[in-house]
């Protein structure tokens, strides 16, 4: 079962949304991060973590087909940076 499916099933389960109402839901939640991500501005979420876009330097790679270096060009990426809470959780899970 997918992420999204159990989304839907608890959402319809607790709050009598349809699975088109969760849906739609869900792609208004992926819009607005991607906007406040284009922005620059970190997505809290809390109790989980966060998105942060960060800047990539330019760097060298190794390539593993030919054995050389390549130049990887400068760029944007984002990454995700857990709570204390859930990084709790994940330790007392093991």
């Amino acid at each position: 079962m997918t992420f999204k499916q159990r989304l839907e099933n608890r959402a319809k389960k607790e709050h009598g949304l349809t699975k088109k109402q969760t849906g739609q839901f869900l792609d208004i939640l992926a819009s607005e991060v991607f906007d406040i991500l284009a922005a620059g501005e970190a997505v809290r979420i809390p109790g989980v973590g966060s998105l942060v876009l960060v800047d990539r330097p330019e760097q060298f790679k190794h390539n593993p087909k030919g054995g050389g270096k390549v130049l990887v060009p400068a760029g944007k990426r984002v990454k995700f940076r857990k709570s204390s809470a859930l990084d709790y959780l994940l330790e007392i899970a093991d």
